[in-house]
Formats: structure tokens, C-alpha cells, sequence
């Protein structure tokens, strides 16, 4: 459960929390459905209700955040689309000298050199998560695994965070997740803050609203105590760091973009080779039938001209060459229709 906010506590973070801005936040996981742009568009709004300016960037390929924003009577005005990584990479470097405060960013999956820029273009990454075992292990590896390969770009410490969201209301034990968690040293979890599945949180959005201005909705209060637990949260952990402001304007340099584009294009290749690999494999018997239907040899042959044939490669120039062979030990003509 959500603690209650402490207002001495609150007044003392907003407080100190200007020293250390920009606060970048970027919010990511490997799939759509989680509450991710959920969680986006409510903290942008939060901390724009705390006073503070907020930019907050959309690069998720489905733009959820772009969406809700269009439904809006009065849009607000600082959310951005992102389109490519030059953009991005100068918006975060920006932020330094151009007085910005906070800054929202919307991620796609992990494997995307965008996330994988914001990631190390943030102070703070929050990944929200479900209860659930397998999608659990499922991500934390896979964003484990992210860490890792970019680990050697990153000029400072980076906190990762789990975040509990749309979770029932009834539940309450959750030491199976922080004992999976727990194994992943560069991962920690959000322990005392809990987001539960409210119907508020999908009602607002009919009309591009956030909880905060849905006051007529069910579970409004405690809709915002969470949102705003988290705002408070995010502002803690910033200040607890001290990182040097120098150190952290330093981060997505030149090397470091091209670092990251040029290891993930080779990663892309790799992973496509192997996609082409299994694919042609996976059709070697269909292309055999397809041409046995246009070259008259029995089918029983197929066993014995398959073994000849080396994939991936060209596989009609081989077929053709192994009947050849097979014909003229059985001194029979081929016949190609």
C-alpha cells in the first residue's frame, strides 16, 4: 500500500530539488499494455501541479501520450513526438542550458537505440510491472540484459526502478518479486509504492484527462496520492545521488550516440541474419514440393536430394542439380514444366 504523503517531508524535496535540475525520467518496458503512457502523462501533469516546468517527450511508436493530448478541449503545449535520435539527443543535452526542470520521457522497447539513449540520457529509469511470474522474469532479464550492454556509456550511476502498477486491490504480498529482483544488482524496486488497477485511470483518458482532473471519478484521492507518491519518490532518489552537474551534462556525447547506433545496427544485422537463417530453413521442404510439382521425378527421391542440398543457399539451382544427378544414374530424362 501507498504510504500517506508526509508534508513536512514534501515541502523539504521541492525544495531541494531545484538544485539538481533537470530531472530526466524516462519510463520504458518491452511491451504496449503495461501503463506505461498511463504513468507518463499522470507525472507530467504532477509535477506541472507542483510548479514545475515540464517537457514531456513521446517515442513510442504507438505516440499514446500525443494521442490523449489530442482529445484534450486545451492541449497542453509542452508535449513533443520524437522522431528520430538527433532529436532526441538534442533535446536531453539542451535541457542542461535552456532552464528546463522536468523532463517526461515515453519509451519503446528496451532492443530500440531510442530507449536505449534516453536510458543513458536519464537520471532515473521507472519501469512499471505487473504481479505476474512470467512477465516478471520475462522483463526483468531482458532489461537486466539492456543494462549491461550499455553500461560501458554511461558517464554516471543510473537508477533503474521497478514500479508495481495496475495491481488488484486486494493484493498484498509481494516478496516473490522483490526475491526474482533482488538477483539484478543494477535493479531496485519501488517497495513502499504501489499502483492499483482503478478504473479512474482509463476513465480520464476518454477525454485526455489525468486523475488529477477527473474529481468525479471513484478512486480520485487515492488515484493522486499514488501519482503524486511517485513524483516525491523520483525527487528523493535524485537528491539522495549528488551527482555533479558537470559530470551529468556529459553524457550523451558524440562517441557515446555513435557507440550506441553503430553496436546496435551491428546487433540488428546479427539478429536478422538469424531471422533469414530459420526462416529458409523452415521452408526448405515447401520450396522441395513447390518444384517437385513442375519437374516430373518421383516424390519417393525427395529424402535423398534433400541430403544434398546445403541451406540457407540457392535452393532451386541445387534441387534442380541433385534431380540431374538422380536422372542420369537412373538414365531417365528430366522434364522442367
Amino acid at each position: 500500500m501507498t504510504k500517506p504523503l508526509n508534508q513536512n517531508k514534501m515541502k523539504k524535496l521541492t525544495k531541494e530539488i531545484s538544485s539538481h535540475f533537470p530531472l530526466i525520467i524516462n519510463l520504458s518496458h518491452q511491451k504496449g499494455g503495461v501503463g506505461k503512457s498511463t504513468l507518463a502523462y499522470n507525472l507530467a501533469d504532477s509535477f506541472r501541479i507542483l510548479g514545475y516546468k515540464v517537457k514531456l517527450l513521446d517515442i513510442d511508436i504507438q505516440n499514446s501520450c500525443i494521442g490523449l493530448n489530442s482529445l484534450r478541449e486545451i492541449p497542453f503545449v509542452n508535449i513533443k513526438k520524437v522522431l528520430n535520435r538527433k532529436e532526441l539527443v538534442d533535446i536531453i543535452n539542451n535541457s542542461y542550458s535552456d532552464n528546463s526542470e522536468i523532463l517526461i520521457i515515453d519509451t519503446d522497447g528496451f532492443d530500440l537505440t531510442l530507449s536505449k539513449l534516453a536510458i543513458i540520457g536519464s537520471d532515473i529509469n521507472l519501469t512499471p510491472l505487473s504481479d505476474r511470474v512470467t512477465e516478471i522474469l520475462g522483463l526483468v532479464q531482458k532489461y537486466n540484459q539492456t543494462l549491461k550492454e550499455i553500461e560501458p556509456y554511461n558517464q554516471i550511476d543510473i537508477s533503474n526502478y521497478i514500479l508495481l502498477n495496475k495491481i488488484h486491490p486486494f493484493a498484498k504480498d509481494f516478496k516473490h518479486i522483490e526475491e526474482i529482483i533482488s538477483q539484478y544488482p543494477q535493479i531496485d524496486m519501488f517497495k513502499s509504492i504501489i499502483v492499483r488497477d482503478r478504473a479512474i485511470y482509463d476513465k480520464s483518458f476518454i477525454d485526455g484527462r489525468t486523475v488529477f482532473e477527473a474529481s468525479e471519478l471513484k478512486g480520485h484521492k487515492e488515484a493522486m496520492d499514488e501519482i503524486l507518491s511517485i513524483c516525491y519518490k523520483l525527487m528523493e532518489i535524485e537528491i539522495d545521488k549528488g551527482v555533479n552537474m558537470a559530470v551529468k551534462r556529459k553524457r550523451l556525447t558524440l562517441d557515446v550516440v555513435k557507440s550506441i547506433t553503430d553496436n546496435q545496427e551491428q546487433k540488428d544485422n546479427m539478429d536478422n541474419d538469424k531471422i533469414i537463417e530459420k526462416k529458409t530453413n523452415r521452408v526448405k521442404l515447401k520450396d522441395l514440393e513447390k518444384f517437385s510439382k513442375s519437374v516430373r521425378f518421383p516424390l519417393v527421391w525427395k529424402e535423398e536430394i534433400e541430403k544434398k542440398i546445403d541451406y540457407p543457399t540457392d535452393l532451386s539451382s541445387f534441387i534442380v542439380e541433385a534431380i540431374k544427378e538422380k536422372m542420369e544414374r537412373e538414365e531417365m530424362n528430366i522434364f522442367i514444366g
